[in-house]
């Protein structure tokens, strides 16, 4: 698995189409062969490995600026299946980890439960 960031600024920073600011849901192929495409909705796209973070609060309006960790899975033809994410990250010096539940399914040979594929 690898690991990018996205980031949205704030209205007075941002241009291109609406559209470029809708969080990514799922995309085939990798961030760099999509952004060179024009396929890839960002404004700006970095490694996450030591990447910093400084949006002051979570914000829930379409307005406030956001960041968010784009996840890449290469896979065979067998397929694969990651039952869960846990981000580790720092705040001040103090060590969290979030674990989450997110699950990627990539439909493949290997991957036989009728439900997901």
């Amino acid at each position: 698995m690898d690991f990018a960031s996205r980031t949205v600024p704030v209205p007075g920073r941002r241009d291109g189409p609406a559209v470029d600011r809708a969080p990514v849901g799922s995309e085939l192929g990798i961030p760099a062969e999509l952004r060179e495409r024009g396929e890839l909705r960002r404004q700006s796209l970095t490694d996450v490995d030591g990447a910093r973070f400084d949006e002051p609060l979570c914000g829930s309006g379409r307005s406030d600026p956001f960041t968010e960790i784009i996840t890449t899975v290469e896979t065979g033809r067998s397929g694969a299946y990651i039952d869960r994410v846990d981000v580790s990250y720092d705040v001040g010096g103090r060590l969290f980890t979030l674990s989450t539940s997110w699950s990627y399914v990539v439909c493949g040979d290997a991957i036989t439960e009728q439900d997901i594929c």
